[in-house]
């Protein structure tokens, strides 16, 4: 018979052992898998949204390169100073060409640097263009001085350029991250 006084040992605490340690690792298995499940969404999101924007800005790249925009320009400049009038630069664009975007403005953090930094750019930059030739269809260019016509048009054909660069730069840096 048992006294009542007696000593547990080690030998009786190991199923309350087993039980606090069984717990442990189940809240650390939910903590760790929701963790990687999380992480791997999360990847999944960025490497998805970074090809959209590498699939729309290669779109408005090509655009501008099939329809000539950067050597019209440069070759509109180069009238203008040779006859000294001032002639009209034509380019259009009454469509959306920021679906892509528009759609996940708001998204573009997620993107790991400079990629984030480089996509709001070359947003920013496209708008700039697309409100400088809005500006200069204003214009009544029958009247306008050929030199700050020239002028203008040189700083358009600058951020032009830029923006073109950065795509490129872009479309290296969505290679580079996402083609693994």
């Amino acid at each position: 018979m048992e006294s009542a006084g007696h000593a547990l040992t080690v030998k009786d605490y190991l199923p309350l052992m087993a039980v606090i340690v069984g717990g442990i690792l189940a809240i650390a298995g939910g903590f760790f898998s929701n963790l990687w499940f999380e992480w791997r969404r999360d990847r999944r999101l960025r490497k998805n949204l970074a090809l959209a924007f590498q699939g729309e800005i290669t779109a408005i790249q090509e655009m501008v390169r099939k329809r000539e925009y950067i050597e019209g320009l440069k070759n509109t400049i180069r009238k203008i100073e040779n006859s000294g009038q001032p002639i009209p630069f034509s380019f259009r664009a009454q469509r959306k060409y920021f679906s892509v975007y528009e759609a996940h403005v708001g998204s573009i953090g997620l993107l790991s640097p400079p990629l984030s930094n480089l996509v709001a750019r070359f947003y920013t930059q496209a708008n700039g263009i697309l409100e400088d030739v809005e500006l200069l269809g204003e214009k009544d260019l029958s009247t306008a001085d050929p030199k700050t016509l020239a002028e203008l048009y040189k700083r358009l054909l600058a951020l032009f350029e830029d923006t073109e660069s950065v795509g490129e730069q872009i479309i290296k840096e969505v290679s580079n991250q996402y083609s693994k």
